[in-house]
């Protein structure tokens, strides 16, 4: 989809959005993600954090015990507007993160997707996006919704699914290798649970 498009959908969502995803999808993919990162962090706190897709913010107040600064990213100013209620971000801005990142200089201990990469199909281009924006022992930390054939797959849902090998075919293409790999249940849809891995990599 166009970016304009996306924006402007979500823009619609915003105010009903954590309540449809929170109740009725049952959406637990913030703290299966931080779940990971405690883990992969081993203690480590005061970071430099970027939520990218950060949407209304939902993964803020758990990565803000961790930050000394957390930063988030989304193509949406409704969900922005959400976000920035929350009063736990440093800083939000609106764009589209492929092109934030190419254009970006500072660097960050951890970098945060969570349920944003199925919107996404290939993500080779991305992965290498983020590898200059990592501090030394930085963490990539993301959820996708888990395929069963190679490669990645759009669904009638209008979200992709990735293969674990393709995850990790990008990774080490972008000079990245994985600390942590888990499968989880991330949210529900129509009924049925949606399992999904939970990735934490870092530079190679």
């Amino acid at each position: 989809m166009a970016d304009a498009h996306v924006a402007a959908l979500f823009d619609v969502y915003a105010p009903s959005f954590d309540d449809s995803l929170r109740g009725f999808l049952a959406y637990r993919a913030p703290e299966r993600l931080m779940d990971a990162v405690r883990v992969a962090l081993e203690g480590r706190r005061d970071l430099d954090v970027l939520d990218l897709g950060c949407g209304t913010g939902l993964a803020g107040p758990l990565l803000r015990p961790l930050a000394r600064r957390l930063e988030g990213i989304d193509l949406s100013t409704g969900m922005l507007d959400k976000a920035r209620d929350r009063g736990v971000y440093d800083t939000l801005r609106a764009g589209e993160i492929t092109a934030e990142l190419a254009s970006a200089t500072a660097r960050h201990d951890l970098i945060v997707a969570v349920d944003v990469l199925v919107y996404f199909g290939a993500l080779e281009r991305l992965f290498e996006q983020v590898v200059p924006r990592l501090a030394p022992r930085g963490l990539f930390a993301f959820t996708v919704e888990k395929g069963t054939e190679p490669g990645y797959r759009l669904q009638p849902s209008a979200r992709y699914v990735h293969h674990l090998d393709y995850l990790r075919g990008c990774a080490r293409g972008a000079g990245l290798r994985p600390v942590l790999e888990q499968e989880a249940t991330l949210r529900r849809q129509a009924g049925q649970p949606v399992t999904g891995h939970v990735v934490v990599l870092t530079a190679a």
